[in-house]
């Protein structure tokens, strides 16, 4: 296996995002998942502790829109591992494909919270 790394997955708790979590950790790295949603942080955490042990698997609760929250997702990282070797920019927002508006029928409110949580 080469040199294990360090990695922050933004909405790592679902989706692609656990699942891209989830592979490096089979791989042999250790993940910082940050996601906005308390249960589901804990959740990973517990499952990943169960699976791949305490010391390679980390949850910060926060929004990627909150630069405190992402200091601290930083400081956290690093306070735990000593480093960060990389980034999932994973969060996103999205409704339900049955539910989901055409693009000309989004809100100016709707438009701002999907493009400010994608980039």
């Amino acid at each position: 296996m080469s040199e294990s790394r360090v990695v922050i997955v933004t909405g790592a708790t679902s989706g692609l995002g656990r699942a891209m979590a989830t592979a490096l950790l089979d791989a042999g790295h250790s993940v910082v998942a940050f996601s906005r949603t308390a249960a589901t942080v804990e959740e990973f955490v517990s499952t990943g502790i169960g699976r791949w042990g305490p010391e390679r698997v980390c949850g910060v609760v926060g929004s990627v829109l909150s630069a405190a929250d992402s200091e601290r997702v930083v400081n956290a990282t690093i306070e735990r591992f000593g480093r960060i070797d990389g980034l999932i920019n994973n969060a996103g927002i999205h409704q339900p494909t049955e539910a989901r508006p055409r693009f000309f029928e989004i809100s100016e409110e709707q438009w701002r919270a999907i493009v400010d949580t994608h980039l």
